[in-house]
């Protein structure tokens, strides 16, 4: 898909990384390597949000706290779900949305299929993939 931005009065293409793996020096490259800390699983003409690899397994609040540790944050289902066709996510996560002060939703995410929404105490431990929004 060919994504435009405006500069001025005229409009410039600029290079749809979807599906890229985001580096270390935060430029893109089609393969993985060792320099390698996430993928690009959606761009908009103004941002692109990468998925990171590094998962993290606690209570929401923890997970919250990982995901602002490393820079980003906690995704909602939607983004999760987009996530899924790039990277490879098994198991519970954790998203964003509460349920209530007590509560909160997760994906239960299996191999074949986008998973189940379901919510549960904050207490829980589940998993979290932490999200970064790079500005173009």
């Amino acid at each position: 898909m060919k994504v435009y931005k405006r500069e001025g009065r005229r409009f410039v293409q600029i290079q749809d990384v979807t599906g890229m793996y985001l580096q270390k020096d935060k430029t893109f490259q089609k393969e993985r390597d060792e320099n390698s800390i996430g993928r690009c699983v959606l761009q908009t003409p103004n941002s692109r949000k990468v998925a990171l690899f590094d998962t993290f397994k606690g209570t929401w609040e923890e997970c919250k706290q990982f995901c602002t540790n490393c820079g980003g944050y906690m995704p909602n289902r939607n983004e999760i779900v987009i996530a899924r066709l790039y990277v490879n996510l098994r198991g519970w996560y954790w998203t964003c949305e509460e349920f209530s002060q007590s509560d909160a939703w997760y994906l239960r995410l299996f191999k074949s299929t986008f998973g189940i929404v379901l919510c549960n105490s904050k207490n829980y431990r589940r998993s979290v993939v932490a999200f970064v929004e790079i500005p173009i």
